[in-house]
């Protein structure tokens, strides 16, 4: 980061919000200090101090800000850039999901990988506050008060450089505490996930992974839908970028900074846990037991949209072949899916993509896959009609 770039970034900083971060991870303010900076010196290391300005109209505002984040960023070694942004963000747990790879620091993935990576943080977060209010292996519907009112308090924040991340702002009280409650909402479900996605790592790194899930009720952040969204992070199999990095994935929380709060420690919640892309299959592996009848394959009605076609020409002069769909499903999320059609149904599924986002309907046996799921074979395919029969 040049210094120009560091400087529009301190421009604005919230001088309590700086003094708040320092203070919540463990720096001591000085009372004895009456100027208008505050002092604060740091209990490990007490020839480390912090002077931070507290008039944003001070001519040396920025360049003292500046001084105070590069200090912070040596001790936490951590980039400037990043120390910046959290400072900017310093009332929010700030949830990072980054790619890991020497390909991934150019900072482009293709535009499905940038998809999967914010819906499945979103997932993620949402199963985590499902569990917070209702332990349980499965959450038929990821839609509760508290998870919805958090959901829609996230910001997404900039990508950052140095690699492909994603950024989640989470702010620390976004929801209305209930009485006696002395930790918010927001930081009991970010604690939630990092302890859940660091005992899943942990399982499967151990060779536990089945004695793990078989006690999921001892484990209250563990469920179908976490492990579903921990799969959805890795670059989906057709893009280059899942064999050029590994696909491996780091999820990392940065706490909100309140001194009535403070941080967990790290025995309470890692900041940072690596998922490996081989571990994907033992994770969607506990996400099929962790889900009420998922070993089994699930016939009926399908609605979905036709995303891609890979059909191939036939002897026939008639094209047929495999398609993908994003089709509904009974929790109002959708799964991407791939299908075999004959001629006459690859008719109808060239028709409906080329029509855009027009609906089809077929009726077939779903199993779940790695990356999406795969029907079986299928039996009917046709357009949805505009105005469907009554019941």
């Amino acid at each position: 980061m040049g210094r120009d770039e560091a400087r529009v970034a301190a421009r604005g900083l919230t001088p309590m919000a700086v003094r708040n971060y320092a203070t919540g991870r463990g720096w001591v303010l000085d009372p004895r200090v009456k100027d208008r900076f505050w002092l604060l010196t740091h209990p490990r290391h007490p020839l480390r101090q912090l002077l931070v300005p507290k008039d944003v109209q001070d001519p040396g505002f920025e360049d003292g800000m500046i001084d105070v984040a590069t200090r912070v960023a040596d001790l936490e070694q951590r980039s400037l850039a990043t120390i910046l942004v959290d400072l900017q963000t310093a009332d929010a747990d700030v949830l990072r999901i980054r790619l890991v790879g020497p390909d991934a620091g150019r900072g482009d993935v293709s535009l499905a990988t940038d998809v999967a990576l914010r819906d499945g943080a979103r997932r993620a977060l949402l199963a985590s506050a499902c569990s917070v209010l209702s332990p349980a292996p499965y959450h038929p519907r990821l839609s509760k008060g508290a998870a919805d009112t958090l959901l829609a308090a996230c910001r997404a924040g900039q990508t950052e450089v140095g690699s492909y991340v994603v950024r989640v702002l989470c702010p620390l009280h976004a929801v209305e505490p209930m009485l006696l409650e002395a930790i918010p909402f927001t930081r009991r479900v970010t604690i939630s996930l990092m302890r859940a996605v660091d005992e899943i790592v942990a399982s499967i790194e151990g060779g536990t992974m089945d004695r793990y899930v078989d006690a999921q009720a001892e484990h209250p952040g563990l469920s179908a839908n976490l492990c579903e969204a921990l799969v959805q992070l890795q670059p989906p199999i057709d893009d280059p970028l899942a064999e050029r990095s590994g696909g491996e994935v780091e999820i990392s929380t940065t706490w909100a900074s309140d001194p009535q709060v403070g941080c967990p420690s790290p025995a309470e919640a890692p900041s940072r846990v690596v998922i490996k892309a081989e571990y994907s299959r033992e994770i969607e592996r506990a996400a099929q037991r962790l889900r009420p009848g998922a070993a089994k394959s699930d016939t009926r009605w399908y609605i979905g949209t036709v995303e891609r076609l890979d059909g191939t020409i036939g002897d026939d002069g008639r094209r047929s072949g495999e398609v993908r769909l994003s089709v509904l499903l009974a929790d109002g999320d959708s799964l991407g899916a791939r299908a075999t059609l004959g001629p006459e149904a690859y008719a109808v599924a060239v028709e409906a993509h080329e029509r855009g986002r027009a609906y089809v309907m077929l009726y077939a046996a779903l199993h779940r896959g790695r990356r999406s799921a795969q029907f079986g074979p299928v039996q009917f395919f046709a357009p949805v009609p505009e105005a469907l029969p009554p019941g």
